[in-house]
């Protein structure tokens, strides 16, 4: 019996969710605009590297995560090709 935590798992949980939910999207997309704005804020406030570098680290992952689900939802709703059959 094969791992329930094994790549072929995961994958195809992320292929089900990814560009898929509306929720998911939206939670990548606040997470996005919260991590740059607070690593702005801290970073104008003058915290020092080790506080806002954590922040800097999760709003990257979040803007990462936010482009695989534009790119998978543009994936999944493209056209057909021209002359192809419907």
């Amino acid at each position: 019996m094969p791992c329930p935590c094994s790549m072929t798992g995961v994958r195809s949980l992320v292929s089900a969710k990814l560009g898929a939910c509306p929720r998911c999207v939206a939670m990548a997309a606040g997470g996005s605009v919260a991590g740059w704005t607070l690593t702005r804020a801290l970073r104008r406030g003058g915290a020092p590297r080790l506080v806002y570098g954590p922040v800097r680290l999760a709003a990257i992952t979040c803007s990462l995560l936010l482009a695989a689900h534009v790119v998978a939802y543009r994936v999944r709703r493209r056209p057909p090709a021209f002359g192809a059959p419907l």
